[in-house]
């Protein structure tokens, strides 16, 4: 028999994938989803392209990187 808490994990798992059902099936929330995903990868680019013209400026002052590379 399966623990109660694991038993409670698999319940919030399923509740967590049938919310993700009903907003992914709405065109709208598509749209939406789709559209912040785009400004993140923008947002996430333009940071790290700043990140990398102050670190030059400062010639080695930066030399452990504060934003990972963008995924693309």
């Amino acid at each position: 028999m399966a623990e109660p808490s694991r038993n409670m994990e698999v319940e919030k798992l399923i509740s967590y994938t049938d919310d993700l059902v009903k907003v992914l099936v709405e065109p709208r929330h598509l749209k939406h989803l789709s559209y912040c995903h785009q400004q993140n990868l923008s947002l996430s680019s333009s940071s790290h392209s700043h990140h990398q013209d102050v670190c030059s400026s400062l010639q080695g002052l930066c030399q452990y990187p504060f934003f990972p590379s963008p995924i693309v």
